[in-house]
């Protein structure tokens, strides 16, 4: 790369810490300098260093931290690893720079199950976790991260990598091996004694495991504990168990253990326990691993052979006495008597002592103690002395003390043989009855009445022995209360089918429930008396038995059925009864179930109606739908009787019945076995239809008929036939009709079939309706009333001449639904004659000109045909037509309705000249002011709406024809504009023979003259007047309150006027003064304000208090508003267009508003008002005036009286002028009052 010649290469070389060096190079023999920028190492890699000692399948946790702070962009890498010694490092799992983790090959299975996990709990840590750590996870756990920084080129490279310290693992294998052993106390047992075995497992990690146990004796499994410790007993240990004296358990969690409370010589054996371990899969089952089991503990269980005789001496000071208290059996394992046994020798008792007893009857067994009670004189407290007896050692021991009382005993050898005993108990045995009904209960007692001893003890066996002489064992209870049901019976007891109590000491009951026939015979009561021997065992000392004879009578013995009824024959919608009887007369409880079967008539196959259950419930056969909401299903509570009622028979219901019943016996088990099942005899049941009279012999008469009046019509062609089919009777209200029409031409023999209308009102039309081409001119009716029938044909021609009548079939719906023919009846013929129209009748004539015929034309032509297409001749009228003609109604009125309300124009057709005509309806109206009419809207001869011209009109315009010539025209929402002379004009249309329409009349209306009026003014505004006085700067209150208004949808415009008085100069006379009359604020309908202007800008506010209250504030009040105020009030609505027109408008009253200058006194507010100012400064003058000169006349007087007095003195006279008041009629200054000197005379 050629460089300029001085010029220095500067390039950022990003090298790690620890690889700092500079290089210079050489580039075209010039040279270059690369200015490295170091990036400080920041990466921290630690981990708690530590030792850990697992077990295996443990779990373990280890944590890492790793962080840097490098300012450019970097990214970190972290991975676990494991090492054993000098091995190689196994990678665990990592987490690559691209944050994408992997586990080792090593740990990828456990990582894909989940044992492996890393996840990030903190910002700058990570947890590494293994679950079920194996043995060969042992070693040292450390965790690796490396900074990487992305060269310009796009490729990563590590800048440094680091390790934490280690962790070492030491993982401790579980050892799956095990051993068992067998300990018990001795080998050798004397009958009666406990023993214990003890089978003790040796594993590690013991409650972790599953182990089960099982004992064996004599290689037979007795009895095993699972994993959940729930012992199992096999044959007799089970029973034994339940009465006490076994016990298998779990002791501790490796030691299970067999006791045996009382031995008895056949548990003489070998003893041995089995230890399986088993493992617990994934859904909750156990399999079987390893199993071990010890050697075998054999014992020997010895009777009892020898008696001991023990004779207690009492001793006094003084003499010597010897008294035998009692004797007592007490066994001993001795087989010979040691001569050290002999005889002990005696010993003194205390003085305090009496006599020595033997406490009790009681078994002097190795290292048990024989117990003496010493009893103490002076209530003294007894003291209890031991005697015991080693059989090992043969020594006698005792706690005796060497100075108190002794005991001497003697020996010998006795047989164990002794005389058997004999019973004396007897028997008595009670039952319920002799003879029962198979399926009742039986009930035995078995009582002892005597010879029972106080120590005995009963068992009791229950047997029986049929006709044929075979015994069976029904149950037995033994000596110890236990119940052993027989062979033959075990089922049935468990299923409590048979109960055994001792009701009381030597009473015994057995009850046998459900009896069956194989039940009867002979019941047999065995009671055995048991009594204990000298060595302790049981022996039956007698037996006694009695018996009783039972006789069960099969419950199918005479089980007969039989079906009878009432009403073998019916007619429709009327009930009958069917009852099928059972004998004999069963009890309730009996279960019988019974099925009534139906063959339908002309069948021959049976199908099951309905079931009544044997446990008193209702089944209803797949078949017997239609039976179901018509019969009612009842059974006696007396007996089995069943009884079957249908109501509103039919067809349906006509067959055989039969009655199935089958009796049926709960068996123990709760199954049911059906012991027989009986047929009755076949009921036939016939339904008959009600018949017409004409029936030969008819249970019912009906009453259908049919008009037979006889008709001639004469027509002229192109009108319409009217045929009409009267019913004036029929057999029910509920009476359907089918009407065949029939036309018999003079030429036929018999007559066709026009048209026929089913009892479902279906259409099918005949032979003659196809041929002639009559479908599309046929109209059928029928009345509302049912009972006529009408039938029109539409333009009539020449050839529809004929007689016509109506063949009338009455259909009744059957109980079942289903629709019969019960009766018919033909009406009267009807003579039809069509003629073509002659002279005086309406007739059109199409193309006519191409027959060279001349005709004058009258009418117009019809819309959309050529002028040659269809020509219209008007001839003489028949006199026949005339009361055919158009008629629309003349009647003139006039509507005066309000705007915004509707109007409903009428127009009346009240004659036409054919039903089968069409009408076009015109609406049109004459405004005022206009002399054309304008076509408001028609109604085609399609009954098509079309809107005339007024565009305004359109949407506000409703025609309707409630009733067939009477059209309605609606204006919704009139305005004034509407106002104008309405009317209608009717076109009438006729079709003729070859299918063309032709215009047959045409009338108009009367006229329907329409006035709208606006809604009439009500404005009121309140015109009472006001003064009002306010500071100036002070604000003032100018209120507009309307009283009433014309309609509640109006709107106002309010505008308030200042009125004040044009001053000309200074002083302005009466009756020349001038008002000049300022508008102040005004607000438009739409509530728009006009601007302030002038000295009102800025102080004014608008308030509307209510819909009829408004009021304007002045602010900042001044000399120049002083004056007189008013409003004036528009009041504006808006028409069905949304136009607003102004309705009426009103003025209020006048509010006199006086404005004070702030600095104003009492002259100011005298001369405010009027009537203050006069009565203060008017009304005293003059008076005052009158006073003064009176005073002064009588002074004058006086002085001229006295002889001129007062000229002596020197004093002047006085003459006063009258004095002058001068006042400012504006008020603005105080009068002045000035009196002026006179002159002396």
């Amino acid at each position: 790369m050629p460089y300029a010649d001085g010029a220095l290469l500067k390039e950022m070389c990003f090298l790690p810490a620890e690889r700092r060096r500079y290089t210079r190079s050489s580039l075209t023999g010039r040279s270059a300098w690369c200015a490295a920028a170091v990036i400080p190492d920041s990466l921290r890699v630690t981990a708690i260093p530590q030792t850990l000692n697992k077990v295996e399948h443990d779990s373990l946790e280890l944590k890492c931290e790793v962080s840097k702070s490098t300012a450019q962009h970097s990214h970190v890498s972290i991975a676990w690893y494991r090492q054993r010694g000098s091995e190689a490092p196994v990678e665990i799992i990592s987490l690559s720079r691209d944050f994408v983790l992997r586990a080792g090959s090593a740990y990828a299975q456990r990582h894909a199950t989940g044992d492996v996990r890393l996840d990030k709990v903190g910002e700058t840590t990570s947890k590494l976790t293994i679950y079920n750590l194996h043995p060969s996870d042992q070693g040292e756990f450390y965790c690796e991260a490396a900074e990487w920084i992305q060269d310009p080129d796009g490729s990563w490279y590590a800048m440094t990598r680091k390790r934490s310290q280690g962790a070492i693992v030491n993982v401790q294998a579980t050892d799956k091996e095990f051993s068992v052993r067998l300990e018990t106390e001795k080998r050798m047992y004397i009958v009666g004694e406990p023993a214990e075995f003890r089978c003790i497992l040796e594993a590690q990690n013991v409650p972790d495991r599953y182990f089960s146990i099982s004992w064996a004796f004599n290689s037979s499994l007795i009895a095993s504990l699972g994993p959940n410790a729930v012992p199992v007993l096999n044959n007799e240990f089970a029973q034994r168990e339940a009465l006490g004296q076994l016990k298998v358990a779990k002791e501790s969690d490796n030691v299970f253990v067999l006791k045996i409370y009382r031995l008895r010589l056949e548990d003489s054996g070998k003893y041995n326990c089995r230890v399986t371990e088993r493992e617990k899969t994934v859904t909750g089952d156990f399999i079987d691993k390893e199993s071990k089991r010890p050697k075998n503990i054999p014992i020997t269980v010895m009777p009892l052979r020898s008696w001991v005789l023990c004779e207690v001496l009492s001793r006094q000071s003084g003499e010597t006495s010897l008294a035998l208290s009692q004797l007592h059996a007490v066994h001993i394992v001795a087989t010979e008597i040691p001569s050290s046994f002999a005889e002990i020798p005696s010993r003194t008792c205390d003085q305090k002592t009496r006599q020595c007893l033997l406490s009790r009857r009681q078994r002097f067994l190795p290292a048990l103690a024989y117990t003496c009670l010493e009893c103490a004189s002076h209530q003294e407290q007894l003291a209890a002395h031991q005697l015991f007896l080693d059989v090992v050692t043969h020594e006698v021991k005792t706690c005796l003390d060497p100075n108190a009382w002794a005991v001497s005993c003697t020996w010998w050898k006795a047989s164990l043989a002794s005389s058997v005993p004999k019973t004396s108990i007897s028997l008595e045995i009670i039952n319920n009855a002799s003879t029962v009904l198979e399926g009742e209960s039986l009930r035995f007692g078995c009582n002892v009445r005597s010879g029972l001893g106080p120590q005995s003890r009963l068992s009791v066996s229950w047997q029986l022995v049929d006709k044929l002489n075979r015994r069976s064992e029904i149950v037995r209870l033994d000596r110890e209360g236990t119940l052993h049901p027989g062979t033959a019976y075990a089922e049935r007891s468990s299923y409590g089918g048979i109960q055994v109590e001792q009701v009381r000491p030597g009473s015994f009951t057995l009850e046998i429930f459900n009896s069956v026939k194989a039940d009867e015979g002979h019941y047999e009561c065995r009671v055995a008396e048991w009594t204990r021997t000298l060595d302790g065992e049981w022996q039956m000392v007698g037996e006694r038995h009695t018996s009783t004879l039972v006789s069960i009578t099969a419950l199918e013995a005479g089980f007969a059925v039989t079906a009878i009824s009432r009403t073998p024959g019916v007619t429709y919608n009327e009930s009958f009864d069917l009852q099928c009887i059972i004998k004999p007369h069963y009890p309730s409880w009996v279960p019988v179930s019974v099925t009534w079967r139906f063959q339908p008539a002309g069948s021959t196959e049976f199908h099951d109606l309905v079931t009544f259950t044997r446990d008193g419930g209702v089944q209803w056969g797949d078949r017997a739908a239609a039976f179901r909401t018509r019969t009612a299903i009842e059974k006696a509570e007396s007996s089995n009787n069943v009884r079957l009622s249908i109501s509103r028979a039919s067809d349906t219901e006509a067959g055989k019945y039969q009655c199935v019943a089958e009796l049926w016996r709960k068996n123990y088990n709760s199954s049911w076995t059906r012991l027989a099942d009986r047929t009755s005899n076949l009921l036939e049941i016939r339904v008959l239809r009600p018949v017409s009279s004409w029936s030969p012999s008819p249970p019912r008469v009906t009453k259908l008929q049919v008009s037979k009046s006889k008709r001639s019509i004469t027509l002229l062609e192109n009108r319409p036939i009217p045929l009409n089919c009267s019913v004036k009777s029929q057999t029910s209200p509920d009476s359907h009709f089918a009407v065949l029409w029939y036309v018999h031409k003079p030429s036929d023999a018999d007559g066709k079939l026009i048209l026929k209308t089913t009892h479902s009102s279906a259409f099918e039309y005949g032979t003659y309706a196809e041929e002639e081409g009559l479908r599309g001119r046929l109209q059928f009716e029928r009345s509302a009333s049912g009972g006529l029938f009408s039938l029109t044909v539409q333009r009539a021609e020449v050839r529809d001449s004929g007689s016509y009548y109506c063949h009338v079939e009455e259909w009744l719906l059957s109980p079942n639904h289903a629709w019969y023919k019960l009766a018919e009846e033909v009406s009267g013929r009807t003579e039809v004659t069509v003629k073509q129209p002659g002279t005086g009748s309406l007739v059109s004539f199409p193309f006519a000109h191409e027959m060279g015929i001349t005709f004058n034309e009258v009418g117009s032509w019809l819309p959309g045909k050529e002028k040659s297409a269809l020509w219209v001749v008007s001839l003489p009228v028949d006199d026949t037509d005339k009361d055919n003609r158009l008629q629309v109604n003349q009647t003139h009125r006039n509507i005066t309705v309000r705007e915004n309300e509707w109007v409903t124009l009428q127009c009346l057709v009240s004659n036409r000249t054919s039903p089968s005509s069409q009408l076009l309806v015109e609406w049109s109206v004459r405004r005022p002011g206009r002399a054309d009419k304008e076509v408001v809207a028609w109604l085609s001869r399609q009954s098509t709406l079309h809107y005339g011209e007024p565009a305004e009109l359109r949407g506000r315009l409703h025609l309707e024809s409630p009733a067939p010539g009477l059209f309605l025209l609606s204006i919704q929402n009139s305005t004034v504009r509407d106002s104008g002379a309405y009317s209608c004009r009717v076109e009438e249309w006729l079709l003729d023979p070859s299918d063309r329409w032709y215009k047959r009349a045409e009338e108009l209306s009367g006229i329907s003259t329409l006035t709208v009026k606006q809604p009439d003014p009500t404005l009121q505004v309140d015109t009472a007047t006001a003064n009002l006085t306010v500071q100036e700067k002070e604000s003032f209150l100018l209120d507009c309150s309307i009283l009433s208004r014309s309609s509640p949808e109006s709107h106002f415009a309010v505008t308030w006027y200042s009125l004040r008085a044009k001053e000309t100069g200074d002083h302005v006379e009466e009756g020349e003064e001038e008002e000049e009359r300022e508008a102040v604020l005004s607000v438009g309908p739409d509530a728009i304000f006009s601007p302030e202007a002038g000295r009102w800008e800025g102080r004014l506010r608008f308030q509307r208090l209510s819909a009829v209250l408004f009021r304007l504030t002045v602010l900042q009040a001044g000399g120049a508003d002083t004056g007189n105020y008013s409003c004036r009030v528009e009041e504006w609505l808006a028409d069905p267009n949304g136009v607003w027109y102004r309705l009426a408008e009103e003025e209020s009253g006048m509010v006199a508003v006086h404005v004070q200058d702030a600095g104003s006194t009492l002259q100011s507010v005298i001369c405010s008002n009027d009537a203050l100012f006069y009565f203060v400064f008017f009304y005293p003058f003059p008076i005052f005036g009158i006073l003064i000169i009176t005073i002064l006349l009588v002074r004058f007087k006086s002085r001229n009286s006295s002889k001129n007095s007062e000229g002596k003195n020197g004093v002047p006279l006085l003459w006063i002028k009258e004095p002058h008041l001068n006042y400012s009629p504006t008020c603005l200054e105080p009068p002045v009052l000035s009196i002026h000197p006179g002159t002396i005379d």
